[in-house]
């Protein structure tokens, strides 16, 4: 059980019995259930219930009050036979809200590509909320989440002057991240190629970076490898990814945040009124897609795709254009 399980099943939900949330854990392995996915579908799920949007005539039966833990339970089985009201939820929070309507979806705390998340609140680290927008997975920290501009003593500010173009890239509330997202965005792309942990590197501000993957890849397979080589085997792996999205028809109408979190400010703590700037925002997904060699609507250019030995890719972007 990992602190996405605790987070979900607990803080999120209202539930405090760790029995609980541990039987919940063995379920979701023995099924093969997304946990972040299906705990932030059981938040969604409770609040329309708390506010009215569904009742136990929608639910068969079953009470969804905060903190239920017996019924979340009963709701698990029911996703994983896709029975009933678990039907409706199988396919998470945002289908569900659309199909239900009566504004469910303004329920939901965060989505991008239809995935949802909202462990960490994005709305004040803004280079983990560009990551969230640009995965092409969707709403994934996973994806790119940077522990260098949320763990303040993992770097200096003249090393990330240096690496990133600014100082600012360690401020949490800083738009000045394009940089630094790209670059976490291909340190989380090698860690899973090469299925290493990427909770030792600086995705969450521990030591190994991409030039001390380079060197371990080249002493593993006597393939030498610099860290440039190294990026931009990431550069493309991701560059195919997004080029796939674009066959699919998402362009930079879907580079969004959306759900309460994309619109609302943070109430309370330390980072009150943080919120997504649009403007500001719209200007970083510009650098973004600067960086990455990709056009205005997140479409890789022809240039780009031919520096990364993608022509084939390039030709049948060209053809779907026309």
């Amino acid at each position: 059980m990992d602190i996405a399980q605790l987070l979900a099943f607990s803080v999120k939900n209202g539930a405090s019995d760790l029995h609980f949330i541990m039987e919940l854990s063995s379920l979701f392995d023995e099924y093969g259930i997304d946990v972040v996915e299906m705990g932030l579908t059981l938040n969604t799920v409770m609040e329309w219930y708390e506010k009215g949007l569904i009742t136990q005539d929608d639910t068969d039966g079953i009470d969804l009050s905060w903190g239920n833990a017996e019924s979340a339970i009963e709701v698990i089985y029911k996703v994983a036979g896709r029975d009933g009201f678990g039907n409706l939820l199988a396919e998470g929070p945002l289908r569900a809200a659309q199909k239900i309507g009566r504004g469910a979806e303004s329920y939901i705390a965060l989505h991008s590509k239809g995935m949802t998340y909202g462990l960490d609140d994005i709305r004040a680290i803004k280079g983990y909320a560009l990551n969230v927008a640009t995965s092409t997975r969707g709403a994934d920290h996973l994806r790119g989440m940077s522990g260098l501009e949320m763990i303040p003593q993992a770097s200096t500010p003249e090393k990330l002057e240096e690496r990133f173009g600014s100082a600012e890239a360690g401020i949490a509330s800083s738009y000045k991240k394009a940089p630094l997202v790209v670059y976490s965005q291909n340190l989380c792309t090698l860690t899973d190629c090469l299925e290493l942990c990427k909770y030792n590197t600086e995705f969450q501000g521990e030591a190994i970076n991409i030039e001390d993957i380079a060197a371990l890849f080249s002493l593993a397979t006597g393939v030498e490898m610099d860290e440039k080589a190294m990026s931009t085997a990431a550069d493309r792996i991701y560059t195919v990814e997004k080029a796939f999205l674009v066959r699919e028809g998402m362009t930079r109408k879907d580079d969004v945040l959306g759900g309460k979190w994309g619109k609302e400010p943070i109430v309370g703590g330390p980072a009150a009124g943080e919120r997504i700037e649009p403007e500001k925002f719209d200007k970083l997904l510009d650098e973004y897609y600067q960086l990455r060699g990709w056009d205005s609507q997140g479409i890789p250019i022809a240039s780009t795709l031919k520096t990364l030995d993608l022509e084939d890719i390039a030709e049948e972007l060209k053809a779907r254009s026309q």
